[in-house]
């Protein structure tokens, strides 16, 4: 019977591998890189819904997302260049076992990581090597996933995504609770001099007087639109520019410290009114908060 054990345990081993049974698998990682203007790079880029409408460099697929940092002299894995690119990609992830699951993204420059269109992971912004890291509970299941990256200038590029499932033992939040936001529209008529990012003096209470309602804020999200009149990149930069003054803002006013902050320049895209108007373009050149937490 003794003899037997060791045959037992290997044969055990075996038909784990070959079921691939881990607690949490990705799928591949599939979708399309995109070229980058400079100009845009240059002015801070964050992870907006219109990058789909700048030129698709090629369709790409990752087995798992594991570019280590690189010098940009070398072209970026399956493709023939190394900077003003994007990256958005989409696959699901299973998850076997009901637990809490940690997740790094290491990236320079920026990227996202959702879940079930949750943010789980923000490292987004124009910076070198720097991993976050996270922990989440999920239930058993699968769910759709999307990964966004980008690289702006050189010297270095990289990319990594790592997981695990964590005992029973570690606290771990809980996902996917999301109470509706407070949501403050700021018209750009109103609040900003027509092109240009500098904030009225009337924001300020407005801005109070959302805030002193929470006991606690746990995240805030800053769209920032334009009209149509323009181009494109110009009326992305603008949105940028007004969406840090508000950021800027908020911290003066000791309102975001330790909490995040997610900032979306959507410029003329994704519009909140007709741009065939003068009313609609008016509402469509503004600032919106979305301020999550507990209130008073």
């Amino acid at each position: 019977m003794r003899s037997l054990i060791p045959v037992l345990f290997i044969v055990y081993l075996f038909c784990t591998r070959i079921s691939g049974q881990a607690p949490i698998e990705f799928s591949p990682f599939e979708g399309y890189a995109y070229d980058l203007p400079r100009k845009l790079v240059r002015a801070g880029l964050f992870y907006n819904d219109n990058i789909t409408a700048f030129d698709t460099l090629a369709r790409v697929r990752f087995q798992d997302i594991n570019i280590p940092e690189t010098n940009s002299e070398n072209d970026f894995p399956q493709l023939e260049q190394s900077v003003a690119l994007g990256l958005i990609l989409k696959g699901e992830v299973m998850i076997r076992k009901d637990a809490c699951y940690e997740f790094s993204l290491n990236s320079d420059d920026g990227s996202i990581l959702w879940i079930d269109d949750q943010i789980i992971l923000d490292n987004d912004g124009d910076h070198k090597m720097l991993m976050v890291v996270d922990t989440v509970h999920l239930q058993k299941g699968t769910y759709p996933t999307k990964l966004w990256y980008f690289q702006g200038f050189p010297n270095k590029y990289g990319l990594v995504l790592d997981y695990q499932m964590l005992s029973d033992t570690v606290a771990c939040k809980p996902i996917f609770i999301r109470t509706a936001p407070e949501i403050l529209a700021l018209e750009s008529d109103l609040y900003f001099e027509s092109g240009k990012a500098d904030i009225a003096a009337e924001v300020y209470p407005k801005i109070d007087e959302v805030c002193q309602t929470y006991s606690s804020i746990d995240s805030i999200i800053v769209e920032g639109r334009t009209d149509n009149i323009g181009s494109r990149a110009d009326n992305i930069i603008l949105s940028q520019n007004r969406i840090k003054s508000i950021v800027n803002l908020l911290s003066e006013m000791n309102k975001t410290h330790g909490i995040p902050i997610v900032e979306k320049a959507l410029g003329e895209d994704n519009p909140l009114a007709d741009n065939s108007s003068a009313e609609g373009r008016a509402k469509n050149r503004s600032v919106v908060l979305k301020i999550y937490g507990r209130k008073q």
